[in-house]
């Protein structure tokens, strides 16, 4: 194990994917937190799936915004002021 002679920068990414809905999991942490999300993203398709066109973009444009929300949301819960130190030797 190499000594940590300085400081270093570690990244972490993280993928999350929201549980599918089904009759066992009938909500999850996205459409109850953000239930117009889901709305507006079922009217997309439903609106594409009846061929109405103006109504699928302006759906979407609405998921998009929202999407936005979500990305905002999240990178307030994720992001942190405070650095982490890993003392090597323990704090004594």
């Amino acid at each position: 194990v190499p000594t940590i002679d300085q400081s270093r920068v570690v990244e972490l990414d993280y993928y999350g994917r929201p549980i599918a809905l089904s009759v066992a999991q009938p909500t999850n942490w996205l459409l109850t937190r953000f239930p117009n999300l889901y709305l507006h993203a079922a009217l997309a398709q439903g609106f594409n799936w009846r061929g109405n066109k103006e109504a699928e973009a302006a759906a979407k444009a609405q998921v998009a915004m929202m999407l936005g929300v979500v990305a905002d949301d999240h990178k307030r819960a994720t992001q942190i002021s405070n650095q982490f130190v890993i003392f090597p030797g323990g704090f004594g």
